[in-house]
C-alpha cells in the first residue's frame, strides 16, 4: 500500500499560487477599469474601441 499514498506537502504552495493568480487578475482587472475613462479622454477614442485594452490580454493568452 505504500505505492497509494499521497504526497500533500505542496499542497500549500498550489493554493499559493492559484491565491496570487486570481488577486493579480482582480487587481489588474480594476486598474484598467479605473483608466479606461481617462484613455477615452486622452486618446479621443470611442469607449467600444478603447475597451479592447482589456479584452485583448485575455484573447491573446487564450489563443496562445
Amino acid at each position: 500500500m505504500l505505492g497509494n499514498e499521497v504526497d500533500y506537502s505542496r499542497k500549500w504552495y498550489v493554493m499559493a499560487a492559484v491565491a496570487m493568480g486570481i488577486f493579480l487578475s482582480t487587481i489588474d482587472s480594476s486598474i484598467v477599469n479605473v483608466a479606461l475613462p481617462t484613455l477615452v479622454n486622452d486618446l479621443h477614442a470611442p469607449f467600444a474601441l478603447v475597451q479592447w485594452v482589456w479584452y485583448w490580454p485575455i484573447c491573446w493568452a487564450w489563443l496562445r
